[in-house]
């Protein structure tokens, strides 16, 4: 039969589990928070490339803005569910890109279908 521990006793326990687990998490945050400045800093350098590539080659930015438009589309709707497996995160960067890069103007104005003129 488990014997329960006398309030002052259970609070000193709870804290020595809480620093046993602070120490052990620590150098998983320094590793993930590096990994998070390299990934922002792969992030820059793309937007760094892709600035002067689309105002260059505006066909590229035609495909690319279509592409990652289906992207941020498909993410928002995984994103509306609860268990949504790996593909949201496989997303996330060609939404945000396309979020960043709409944000700034650089995708070319869509072409609009021409109008018809009404039959008198």
């Amino acid at each position: 039969m488990p014997m329960e521990l006398p309030p002052k006793e259970a609070a000193w326990l709870r804290e020595q589990v809480r620093q046993e687990v602070e120490h052990r998490i620590a150098p998983l945050r320094r590793e993930l928070d590096g990994i998070d400045d390299w990934a922002n800093g792969v992030f820059a350098a793309l937007l760094d490339l892709l600035l002067p590539l689309l105002k260059t080659h505006p066909e590229l930015a035609r495909t690319l803005e279509a592409l990652w438009r289906r992207a941020a589309e498909e993410y928002a709707e995984l994103e509306q569910q609860p268990d949504r497996g790996g593909r949201a995160e496989l997303l996330e960067a060609r939404k945000m890109l396309y979020w960043v890069l709409a944000q700034l103007g650089q995708w070319p104005p869509k072409k609009r279908p021409p109008r018809r003129r009404p039959v008198s």
